[in-house]
């Protein structure tokens, strides 16, 4: 999918593990796929996440279960047009056959067309529907409903990672596990202790009531509305960077009814100030660490100050990690 790839495969290697499978997780995070090809292959089971990138070359590759989580615009810079980003991304389902298993977003238009063309069975998670087979939200829990029509309950009162997006990437990870046969108990457990990634919806630092989240990883439209979605309190939003060429337009409404003010940095502000800047506060700045200065003047307490850009980071910082660690950094340094 265009979001929510690492976290879960992070989710579902852990839950296999905890179930006492041996399991590989790499791909396009961590350990390249190459490591387990040419390694001993002890491990029984391989998580991986796949880009649209390595899905473009793909001869034989073939998963016995495929998850795909959503689809919003992205790489645009990369890709000619919408469309070919898409169909690039349904390839992960093109040599599956009827032993397999292709898990999809019910909730998700561009995902749940797939449901239709592919070979494989169809396994659906949702968050606003009852599904025959996959998971589903009922009474402040996920419930699983197997083929044949036994529901099984995960409650959510003790996570520790936030977002409705979340939700769904918890739900596509406990249908891929219980495929994999994966007992409900150590998926509980996985559940209630992961504490989710590094620079997604990070929480860094509470000063005088301000909440500061680092959402580096948020370098798409899509993202950042499901980042923002997440939060009841209102929001100061750092947002900017190198422009991948996406239609910004999707931001607005949730910028009218969540944000109080935003900072915009980086190459894409000026089509974003066009796009978005008369819908709040908006000031346009050169650094980070300007855009953290001013956000934080201008929160109260019980805001929240997001970075959260909408943009990869290339014009300005290394990569999104970098851009993630100086943000923690400026907010550790704030008094």
């Amino acid at each position: 999918g265009t979001n929510g790839k690492t976290t879960t495969t992070n989710l579902m290697g852990e839950m296999l593990r905890a179930s006492g499978r041996k399991a590989f997780v790499g791909g396009n995070i961590g350990n390249p796929l190459i490591e387990y090809v040419g390694g001993p292959q002890e491990e029984e089971w391989v998580v991986a996440e796949i880009s649209s990138f390595q899905l473009e070359g793909i001869v034989d590759f073939r998963p016995q279960i495929s998850i795909l989580l959503n689809i919003t615009e992205d790489h645009l810079d990369r890709y000619p047009n919408f469309q070919e980003y898409i169909q690039t991304k349904g390839k992960v389902f093109q040599n599956q056959g009827k032993d397999d298993y292709a898990l999809l977003n019910a909730d998700d238009p561009l995902t749940f067309q797939f449901a239709h063309r592919v070979e494989s069975q169809v396994i659906l998670f949702s968050s606003q529907r009852t599904v025959p087979v996959g998971c589903f939200l009922e009474k402040g829990a996920i419930l699983f409903q197997g083929g044949d029509g036994k529901k099984e309950r995960f409650g959510l009162e003790r996570l520790k990672i936030r977002g409705a997006h979340n939700l769904e990437n918890l739900m596509a990870a406990i249908a891929g596990s219980k495929i994999c046969g994966c007992p409900s108990e150590a998926l509980q457990k996985v559940m209630e202790e992961f504490p989710g990634l590094e620079h997604r919806l990070e929480w860094v630092r509470d000063i005088d009531g301000v909440r500061f989240f680092n959402d580096s990883k948020g370098t798409n439209v899509g993202s950042v509305v499901k980042s923002l979605m997440s939060f009841r309190e209102p929001v100061w939003l750092i947002a900017g960077g190198k422009d991948k060429g996406g239609d910004y337009s999707p931001l607005k409404n949730i910028i009218v009814t969540q944000v109080k003010g935003m900072a915009l940095i980086g190459e894409a502000q000026k089509r974003m100030l066009e796009a978005l800047g008369g819908l709040t506060e908006t000031v346009q700045l050169d650094t980070l660490e300007e855009a953290v200065h001013w956000a934080f003047s201008k929160a109260s307490p019980g805001d929240v100050v997001l970075l959260s850009p909408a943009c990869s980071s290339f014009d300005m910082f290394e990569n999104y990690q970098d851009r993630g660690k100086r943000f923690k950094t400026i907010v550790q340094e704030l008094s």
